[in-house]
């Protein structure tokens, strides 16, 4: 398998019949609560945001959530592989007494903006401007706002918190407290160790990665950054990019992503710092098969 300059073993096998994908059935109508469809505005970043808000029947002083979804370009649902968790748990969380808004991330289903030139910082910004549409809705508690964040979400969740005394509470599954760089090092490292690459092998390209990017959050323009990523690559000898697996293509489409500004902002970010900020209660929960957040 070819890939960004990169080539890669594949292994098929034959099998007698293909897995059962078990699925939290999809809720179906009627609902025993409100459901609402709308837009709210996000006026710092001149964008709209679509979503969908369900509310407990006719009560009043009702605590809510918004729900964050992880890295990637996510619907309100955060469908996945024909799986809506989102969904699934803002019905039941309003089966249980909450409020839920879900929205569609910039750029996707009813949303504006442009996602490739987004940050993890502005998409804190959309949520709270989401808490702001949350706090003028006469049915809901304003002192009683919180986030439910998945993965990168549960580092926006903080990042906003951070911000602003409005966030009430933190849910955080499978959220990144250490540093962005440290969490898709220990990514790589589960992957490579699962292709049975030797210890060796493994610690060189770890080795690799942290110089690769300390270069690229450095705080110099990206033209300087590029410059300096390609110099630590002309060190390399030939051997180590053979066990690297890591050609000129390869380097070259590397250097391209992480310099756009998702993965500037994210990998300069200080988690740490940012949770040390964060005053509300917060509740992390992680999943312990999980191979993109070591739990």
């Amino acid at each position: 398998f070819r890939q960004r300059g990169g080539v890669f073993l594949v292994v098929s096998n034959c099998a007698d019949s293909l897995s059962e994908l078990l699925r939290t059935p999809e809720p179906k109508k009627p609902y025993p609560y409100i459901e609402e469809n709308l837009v709210l505005e996000n006026r710092k970043a001149g964008i709209t945001l679509a979503g969908t808000l369900t509310l407990p029947g006719s009560k009043t002083n009702i605590p809510a959530v918004i729900l964050v979804s992880g890295s990637g370009q996510q619907d309100r649902n955060e469908e996945n592989a024909k799986h809506k968790p989102f969904w699934i748990i803002a019905d039941h969380l309003t089966r249980n007494g909450l409020a839920v808004l879900r929205v569609d991330d910039r750029g996707i289903g009813g949303s504006t903006g442009i996602f490739s030139q987004s940050t993890t910082g502005d998409f804190a910004e959309d949520v709270l401007a989401g808490i702001a549409y949350l706090q003028s809705r006469q049915e809901i508690n304003p002192e009683k706002i919180g986030i439910i964040g998945h993965s990168e979400g549960g580092t926006i969740a903080a990042l906003a918190a951070s911000k602003s005394t409005d966030v009430a509470f933190i849910v955080s599954m499978a959220g990144t407290f250490t540093n962005f760089e440290d969490v898709v090092i220990d990514q790589i490292m589960n992957q490579l160790k699962q292709q049975g690459k030797t210890d060796e092998d493994i610690e060189l390209e770890r080795k690799w990665r942290k110089q690769f990017y300390s270069l690229a959050k450095a705080g110099t323009d990206s033209a300087s950054a590029a410059k300096n990523l390609w110099e630590i690559y002309n060190q390399l000898t030939e051997d180590e990019i053979a066990r690297l697996n890591w050609p000129k293509g390869r380097h070259d489409a590397q250097i391209r992503q992480v310099l756009n500004p998702w993965w500037r902002y994210i990998l300069a970010m200080d988690n740490k710092t940012i949770l040390n900020n964060v005053k509300c209660p917060v509740l992390a929960i992680y999943g312990e098969l999980d191979q993109q957040v070591n739990p």
